[in-house]
């Protein structure tokens, strides 16, 4: 067993070699005066007194001789042996006793058993960044059944799964999704290429947020600019509100409309495109058109 007056000579050993390496060292200083000040923290807090260990511990005299007359050992010189591990049958055994102590034992899951052929598994993710509805009609084009999940995953049977992972995999270049602007007209900085903002729920909170506002206080100031040429009285506090409301639902409304539109046009392409993939693999001879 290891003395305390070993480890005490152990930290003086290594506390004067930190301070010897960090002397010398310059990209690694840092490191070194970090170990200086442990070694410092650990003689100060345990410099004398008894430890507790597995075998009676060597009187703290006798210790304390030991480090002056520096008959002592380092940590890696010591032996370390301890306790042996459990074996599996003992840890199984405590295991089983906590689980059979309680009151209401947890019901098994369901993939306890595995998971059934017929089961839904994800095929392709919203990570992978593909076409979702080029893929899925790629899928139904092989004679593949999946659904599209709501947080935009494409689930096909489990059986069907190594299958629709193969058709994907080989056509992953022609899906892959091109990053491109929500507005065509906006500056780089605000919309870098990095930053695809294709799908409809972004242009939707950006449109809402931050271009309906806008929209609405061009509308107003078009509409006091037409009743001022025109030799009207300009709209007043209470008629400025309703005319900011009503310019803006009316912008937000149109946007919506637009980028559904939009959106379902992307997609009736992207099922058009997968359709054209598909004929060009049945084409093809061998064992590579009958995926």
């Amino acid at each position: 067993m290891l003395s305390r007056g070993k480890l005490v000579q152990d930290w003086r050993q290594r506390l004067a070699a930190a301070e010897a390496e960090g002397a010398e060292q310059h990209r690694l200083k840092w490191l070194y005066r970090m170990r200086v000040r442990l070694y410092r923290y650990l003689l100060s807090c345990y410099p004398q007194g008894d430890w507790r260990a597995d075998a009676p511990s060597i009187a703290v005299d006798e210790t304390l001789a030991d480090v002056l007359h520096g008959d002592t050992t380092t940590i890696l010189d010591c032996p370390l042996d301890g306790k042996p591990a459990k074996t599996s049958g003992k840890m199984l055994a405590v295991l089983k006793s906590v689980s059979a102590a309680q009151d209401h034992p947890a019901k098994a899951g369901p993939l306890l058993g595995g998971i059934a052929a017929d089961d839904w598994v994800v095929a392709v993710s919203v990570r992978d960044k593909l076409k979702m509805a080029g893929c899925q009609e790629l899928l139904r084009q092989f004679g593949i059944v999946s659904k599209w999940t709501v947080i935009g995953e494409i689930k096909v049977r489990l059986f069907d799964l190594e299958r629709a992972s193969q058709i994907v995999r080989k056509h992953r270049e022609a899906l892959k999704i091109k990053a491109t602007h929500a507005l065509s007209w906006s500056h780089p900085s605000l919309f870098p290429p990095t930053i695809p903002v294709t799908s409809w729920p972004i242009r939707l909170a950006i449109l809402i947020l931050f271009l309906a506002p806008i929209y609405a206080l061009f509308g107003v100031l078009l509409i006091q600019c037409v009743l001022v040429t025109i030799k009207q009285p300009i709209m007043k506090d209470w008629q400025i509100v309703i005319g900011l409301a009503i310019c803006y639902f009316a912008t937000a409304g149109l946007g919506s409309a637009m980028f559904l539109l939009r959106d379902e046009r992307r997609r009736r392409n992207e099922r058009q495109e997968a359709r054209q993939l598909a004929d060009e693999d049945r084409k093809m001879p061998g064992p590579t058109g009958s995926l």
